[in-house]
């Protein structure tokens, strides 16, 4: 995920993350019903994650335009 060595490819990263974001919110609208503990526990682990690799899009979207900003 690298477009050099010493810097990441953002698009690419941020591409990643908006695909295991459609991955985890399919995920939890499968979890099952929220009276079964087991469901709510995997429910709100999926939305941890989910929040947790949308910051990981915008900062690597942001940087990204930072990036291609004129020096």
């Amino acid at each position: 995920m690298t477009n050099s060595p010493d810097r990441p490819d953002l698009v690419a990263i941020a591409a990643e993350a908006e695909l295991e974001v459609g991955y985890a919110e399919t995920a939890r609208a499968g979890a099952g019903a929220l009276d079964d503990p087991s469901a709510v526990l995997a429910t709100a682990e999926l939305g941890y994650y989910e929040a947790e690799l949308t910051s990981l899009r915008e900062a690597a979207t942001s940087l990204s335009a930072w990036e291609q900003l004129p020096e």
